[in-house]
C-alpha cells in the first residue's frame, strides 16, 4: 500500500507542474469561501439512523460503539467498508442528500475484521471528503480507498509542499508524515486553528490550539504530526496582499470575543491577529428567596448584573424522594415523576447520590419494579438458564414471579438476557401482560395510524402497543422531521420508564 501512496504522491506532484489548462475557472478571492461553504454544508449534515448498527468500524462516537435506529446524527457519515466493499460506495455532497433520506445499507463481510457487519453504503474516507471540499469529482471506482495527498480531486491545481504550524494558511489540506490521514484548515485565530476531517464514524469540525506543536514546531492533533500541505493555487499570489476587515466580538458573560483584526482576501493569511477578549463571568445579586416546607420546594433567585439573566437554586423539601440525587435537576421534566416512584420505593438510585435518569433501563430493573409493586412476592423458581438463585442475583426472585405468572416469555432459547436494554415496544407488552394478570382490562385500544413508523411495530407487540396508547402511556418521540414516531424497537432510559409507570399506577391501576 505504501508503494501505491508513493506512486500516486508521484503522479500529482507531477500533474502539479502542468500548466492550469484543465482547471475549472474560479475568482481567487473566492476559492477559500467556496471550500468553506462545502466544508460547513457537509460536517451540518443531518440524517436519522433508519437501523441499528452494533458496531461501527471499531470507532467510538458519542461513547459507544454504534448508532441507535432512529437517532439523529450530524455530520456526513463514513462509509463501514472502507475500501472493503466491492462497489462504487463513496458518494458526492449532492448524492449524498440525494438518498441520504432513504438510509440505504447493505450487510458484507468485512476483512479486516473477519466478520459481517451491516452499515450504510454511501459514505467518505478522509481523501474523498477533501475532495468534496476542494470541489473535485467524487472518488469513483471498484476499490476506493485513502491513497495519501495523490488521492485529492480538485477544481484546482493543489501544490504541496512541508510547513510548520505557523505557515499554514486558511484552506490548506494537511496530511501527516505516515500519510494516514488528511484534514482541512478552515480558519484561524491567533490562538487556535479550525479543521475539517472525516474519520470515522462521521465529518466533524474541531478546534485546536496553535500551541499544539512538536518540538520542530510541526502541528499535532490527534496524535499525528502534520508536516505538509496540499494547497491551491488559487490561494496564492505573488503582489501585496488585499485587507479585508475581520469585525471585532464583545465578550459575553458566558462566551470568549475578539478584537478587531484583517486578513489577506486574496490568500487568507492574517493580517491583523485577532486577541482574545475572555468570557467576563456572571455577577449574580440575590433578587428573591423562597423557603422550602415540609410538602413544598423551595428556592433562591439570583440576577446577573452584567447580562440580567437568572440563575435558581433549589431547596428540596424534606418529602422530596429524589433530593439525594445528584443528578436528578429540580426543573428537570421527569422530576416529579421519579419522585413518585422513589418515595413508593419501586425504584432505587444505581448508586449513593446517582439515579441516572438518562441511563437505558434494563429488562431485569423493569420486571424488579413490578415485582416491588407486587409486594416482593417469593416462593417461585426461575426456568431461564441465565437467571440462576446460585449467583444469587438481585433480580432473581422478581423474574422467576414474572415468569411464572405469564408476564414475561424471555428471549428464546430458555434466555431472559437481563441485562438486555428495554425496548419501547417491550415495555409495552410486559405492562399489557401484568394488567392481564390481575384482571384488569385491556380493551382501549388506538388506532396507530398517525404514527410514521407504524409499520415497525412487530406482530407480537401490536396489541399491547395500541392498547398503551389508547391509554396514554405512550405518546410517542418528535423527530427533526416535525413528526411523531412510535419508535418501538428505541431503548427507555430510566426516567422514562419511571414516567410510564407513574402513569400506569395512577390511571390504570390505582384509578
Amino acid at each position: 500500500m505504501r508503494k501505491i501512496f508513493t506512486f500516486l504522491l508521484a503522479a500529482v506532484l507531477l500533474f502539479s507542474l502542468l500548466p492550469d489548462l484543465t482547471v475549472q475557472a474560479a475568482t481567487p478571492t473566492g476559492a477559500y469561501e467556496e471550500m468553506l461553504a462545502r466544508a460547513e454544508a457537509i460536517v451540518n449534515y443531518q440524517w436519522v439512523a433508519g437501523y441499528r448498527i452494533s458496531t461501527w468500524n471499531g470507532s467510538l462516537y458519542n461513547g459507544r460503539n454504534y448508532f441507535e435506529e432512529g437517532e439523529v446524527v450530524i455530520g456526513m457519515p463514513y462509509t463501514l467498508f472502507s475500501f472493503e466493499l466491492g462497489m462504487n460506495s463513496l458518494l458526492s455532497l449532492q448524492q449524498y442528500t440525494y438518498i441520504a433520506g432513504d438510509n440505504c445499507s447493505t450487510t458484507f463481510f468485512c476483512n479486516s475484521v473477519g466478520e459481517i457487519r451491516t452499515g450504510p453504503i454511501y459514505g467518505s474516507c478522509c481523501a474523498t471528503f477533501l475532495s468534496e471540499v476542494l470541489g473535485g469529482a467524487f472518488m469513483y471506482g471498484e476499490t476506493p480507498a485513502y491513497g495519501g495527498v495523490a488521492s485529492l480531486l480538485s477544481n484546482y491545481t493543489l501544490s504541496t509542499r512541508t510547513v510548520k504550524a505557523d505557515e499554514i494558511l486558511p484552506g490548506d489540506a494537511l496530511y501527516d508524515a505516515s500519510m494516514e490521514h488528511i484534514i482541512w484548515v478552515g480558519g484561524m485565530t491567533d490562538q487556535t486553528i479550525t479543521i475539517y476531517e472525516q474519520t470515522p464514524p462521521v465529518a466533524r469540525k474541531r478546534t485546536i490550539p496553535r500551541s499544539s506543536v512538536n518540538a520542530e514546531g510541526y502541528l499535532v492533533y490527534n496524535g499525528r504530526i502534520y508536516t505538509c500541505a496540499a494547497r491551491s493555487r488559487s490561494l496564492e499570489h505573488s503582489g501585496d496582499h488585499v485587507p479585508v476587515a475581520d469585525a471585532a466580538k464583545a465578550a459575553t458573560c458566558t462566551t470568549d470575543g475578539f478584537t478587531a483584526g484583517s486578513h489577506c482576501a486574496i490568500c487568507g493569511q492574517v493580517l491583523e491577529m485577532q486577541k482574545l477578549l475572555p468570557a467576563f463571568g456572571h455577577d449574580y445579586q440575590l433578587v428573591e428567596s423562597v423557603s422550602c416546607t415540609d410538602t413544598k420546594d423551595g428556592y433562591i433567585k439570583y440576577q446577573c448584573t452584567n447580562c440580567g439573566g437568572y440563575r435558581t437554586d433549589y431547596l428540596p423539601s424534606p418529602s422530596c424522594a429524589s433530593h439525594t440525587f445528584n443528578d436528578i435537576p429540580f426543573a428537570a421534566w421527569y422530576h416529579d415523576n421519579i419522585d413518585f416512584i422513589v418515595q413508593r420505593g419501586y425504584m432505587n438510585g444505581t448508586g449513593l447520590a446517582t439515579f441516572e435518569p438518562d441511563m437505558t433501563m434494563s429488562r431485569a430493573m423493569l420486571v424488579t419494579v413490578l415485582w416491588r409493586y407486587e409486594g416482593a412476592p417469593e416462593g417461585f423458581e426461575s426456568s431461564f438458564a441465565d437467571v440462576n438463585e446460585q449467583d444469587g442475583s438481585w433480580y432473581y426472585k422478581a423474574v422467576a414471579w414474572a415468569a411464572a405468572n405469564g408476564i414475561v416469555n424471555g428471549m428464546g432459547g430458555d434466555l431472559f438476557e437481563p441485562n438486555g436494554t428495554i425496548t419501547r415496544e417491550q415495555l409495552t407488552v410486559i405492562l399489557h401482560r401484568y394488567s392481564q394478570s390481575k384482571g384488569i382490562s385491556t380493551e382501549l385500544c388506538a388506532e396507530l395510524n398517525d404514527f410514521p413508523d407504524k409499520a415497525c411495530v412487530g406482530d407480537w407487540s401490536l396489541e399491547a402497543m395500541q392498547w398503551a396508547v389508547g391509554e396514554k402511556l405512550i405518546g410517542g418521540t418528535n423527530h427533526t422531521d416535525g413528526r411523531i414516531y412510535l419508535d418501538p424497537q428505541g431503548h427507555a432510559t430510566r426516567a422514562q420508564v419511571a414516567t410510564i409507570l407513574m402513569r400506569y399506577i395512577q390511571n390504570i391501576i390505582e384509578s
